[in-house]
């Protein structure tokens, strides 16, 4: 006679099983989604003021306070910084390595270096225009594990996500 320990065993080595069966037979292009996004939006603030907000990445736990739990600087020099970045999506904490790359008043690329978003490559474009800054954002997305299914989230989420980060850095810029 099998005990229902035996059988609660039974069925979670079976479904470890199947996960791996399944995981093993997927084809490629299943564990790894990639996909690009583009966004524009312009703000009624100074380029400089929001580049250098942006661009400070130690301070995104305060500005993205929901979002960033912790920023550890790995390496620092001109314009090239890698940090481990922890932050909280949706109930996923994910610690991430990132590269960021500025170009002082131009640009900002951010590219991921590790974890289920390795090769993952934001490039924020910043732009005068007479009655504030464009923000041009190109993101090109390498998602596995828990992050896939951020891939498949509805171009109106996405949007409305970013929208709510780059507000997040102007009303501080505004508040402070």
């Amino acid at each position: 006679m099998i005990s229902k320990q035996q059988t609660l065993l039974l069925c979670i080595y079976s479904a470890i099983f199947i996960s791996l069966v399944i995981y093993v037979t997927l084809p490629t292009e299943y564990r790894e989604i990639t996909t690009e996004k583009n966004f524009v939006k312009i703000v009624n603030i100074e380029k400089k003021q929001l580049f250098d907000l942006m661009a400070d990445v130690s301070n995104y736990p305060s500005v993205l306070r929901e979002n960033f739990l912790d920023v550890e600087i790995i390496e620092q020099n001109s314009n090239v910084l890698v940090a481990k970045e922890t932050i909280y999506e949706n109930g996923i904490t994910a610690t991430l390595t990132v590269k960021h790359i500025v170009t002082p008043y131009e640009n900002h690329v951010l590219e991921i270096l590790d974890g289920d978003a390795k090769g993952t490559k934001i490039t924020i474009i910043f732009e005068d225009v007479d009655y504030g800054t464009k923000v041009s954002i190109k993101s090109e997305m390498h998602l596995t594990g828990l992050l896939i299914p951020f891939a498949y989230l509805p171009d109106s989420n996405l949007n409305h996500a970013t929208n709510t980060v780059i507000d997040s850095f102007v009303n501080y810029i505004k508040n402070n």
